[in-house]
């Protein structure tokens, strides 16, 4: 959660014994003009990320990113599009990445400390 949060996404469900999370981002307007003038269209960000415990300590994740859009005019809720650049889920797994590797580290060095004082006594 915290790599969605470093990217603006906030999350609007979570649930441990599922591993579903779904998270939401900044909307973002433009006006349109059509056949009954303007309208207001609002973009959505939208992620939905799946955790299941795997093997060996091994945790898959998948991510779906995608926008939803609202327009007030008469087209309301317009349908959910599947985001399929590559470069925005290379870049949230190597973020992801990153913060796994750093919690492993600080694990490691609590560990570590833990043992340290154990052996001292």
């Amino acid at each position: 959660m915290n790599v969605l949060a470093d990217n603006g996404f906030r999350a609007t469900f979570a649930d441990a014994t599922t591993g579903f999370i779904t998270a939401i981002g900044r909307s973002k307007s433009r006006v349109a003009v059509n056949v009954g003038g303007l309208s207001r269209i609002s973009d959505q960000p939208t992620v939905s990320v799946f955790l299941e415990d795997g093997l060996d300590n091994i945790t898959s994740v998948r991510a779906v990113f995608g926008t939803s859009s609202q327009s007030s005019g008469t087209s309301g809720t317009l349908p959910e599009r599947i985001l399929e650049d590559e470069t925005i889920y290379t870049r949230f797994f190597d973020q992801l990445a990153i913060e796994i590797e750093g919690r492993n580290a600080g694990i490691a060095a609590d560990i570590e400390r833990t043992e340290g004082s154990e052996i001292a006594h």
